[in-house]
């Protein structure tokens, strides 16, 4: 890559950092709404509206980013940021604001992470799209641990406002370093396509990714909502135990080995990736001693590194360049709504089975997305009104 593509990524892998410091600060926030008297089931539901206003918003947060400039768009989206986090500010009880507050966190953060994801894929070349996608990604997955110790030290020092404006402060740097960065695409051509939204995301070359992409999502619900009550309920391991593996292993992955998918190719990858998922989740459900967690977390940290950036280049790869903003803010959208319903899912077979059970359940969803995703793409793909899909690890084509 060029020396001005690596500077532009550096500033935009930084705005990504602190946008995920900021937005992992409220890692907090049940703390915060425990002491505001929430009973444990309003925790939940306030919680997860972030999520819902996420996936409503990002088919039309999609459309923007492919008709307006994107680089305003994450301008606009940061300084949004700021607000949001300090709207937290004015939150004294345990009300209609605090949904309303969390519903605006939600379009917002939506917005965020779908214009960085998109500048980035904009200027990642064809040929390390996995690779760079992922070291973007890792940029985004070290502020979980930085926020949490971070906050922890606050906390113990200040209230919970100081931890917001610790979060409106990282948001507020976030958006100065964006501003610095151009436009990351060049002018849209009359020739262009201009489809509707769901014309664009329903394109058939697009469809076995939705699906692997759900099926992961689901599989990866199961440890991200239900690995503290299990680990309490087994009595091995911990939480720190296994998010300490798994990230070691993510991070491994997408930066010593980030170039093995890009080598196998997408088609080879994918399907490989969520195996590994699938194989942590069958050694969690067998788990008898901590050393069985902290392998788990290992097989599902190699399998998640690899497999969400590997999905999102093939989002990026068979959707066309001036609709890459709608494509990808479909494919997180459909992420975010699996890990919510198969919260809800996996919860219900939980409540009436075991944990064993449960992750065997979410390690067959995985083998079934890989299973279904491998199949189809055995033969020739055809997208809409382009032609043949460009073989596994091809360049992107020239529209």
């Amino acid at each position: 890559m060029s020396s001005p593509v690596v500077r532009r990524l550096a500033l935009l892998s930084t705005v990504h950092f602190l946008h995920n410091l900021a937005h992992c600060s409220y890692l907090h926030l049940p703390g915060f709404l425990d002491r505001l008297g929430a009973r444990t089931s309003t925790i939940g539901p306030i919680m997860a509206t972030l999520t819902l206003s996420a996936v409503l918003f990002r088919p039309l947060i999609g459309r923007v980013l492919d008709t307006q400039d994107r680089r305003l768009v994450a301008v606009a989206a940061s300084a949004c940021n700021v607000v949001v986090c300090l709207l937290y500010l004015t939150v004294s009880k345990v009300g209609p604001w605090i949904y309303c507050v969390r519903f605006a966190h939600g379009i917002v953060w939506a917005a965020v992470l779908s214009a960085l994801f998109t500048m980035a894929a904009d200027l990642i070349p064809a040929e390390r799209r996995i690779q760079g996608i992922g070291l973007f990604g890792v940029a985004g997955m070290l502020p979980l641990s930085v926020a949490g110790l971070v906050g922890d030290a606050l906390l113990a020092r200040g209230s919970y406002g100081v931890l917001f404006c610790f979060a409106a402060a990282a948001a507020a740097s976030a958006t100065l370093v964006v501003a610095m960065l151009p436009e990351s695409r060049g002018e849209r051509r009359a020739a262009d396509p201009d489809r509707p939204w769901l014309r664009v995301v329903m394109a058939a070359s697009l469809r076995p990714v939705w699906l692997i992409g759900m099926a992961m999502a689901v599989s990866v619900s199961s440890y991200l909502t239900f690995i503290k009550s299990f680990v309490l309920a087994r009595g091995i391991g911990s939480v720190g135990a296994f998010f300490t593996a798994y990230t070691i292993a993510a991070v491994t992955a997408r930066t010593v080995f980030g170039r093995l998918p890009d080598r196998l190719g997408t088609n080879r990858a994918l399907p490989i990736s969520v195996l590994s998922l699938a194989a942590g989740l069958l050694l969690l459900a067998a788990s008898q001693s901590t050393a069985w967690v902290m392998v788990a977390g290992v097989f599902c940290g190699i399998g998640q590194g690899y497999a969400f950036p590997t999905a999102m280049a093939l989002v990026v790869d068979r959707a066309h360049p001036s609709e890459r903003g709608s494509a990808m803010a479909a494919f997180t959208a459909l992420f975010d709504l699996g890990v919510f319903t198969g919260s809800i899912a996996l919860g219900a077979l939980l409540s009436r089975t075991s944990y064993s059970t449960m992750y065997a359940c979410a390690a067959a969803i995985a083998l079934l997305g890989a299973a279904t995703f491998a199949r189809s793409v055995a033969g020739t793909w055809q997208s809409e009104g382009v032609g043949p899909m460009p073989p596994a690890g091809a360049p992107e084509r020239r529209w």
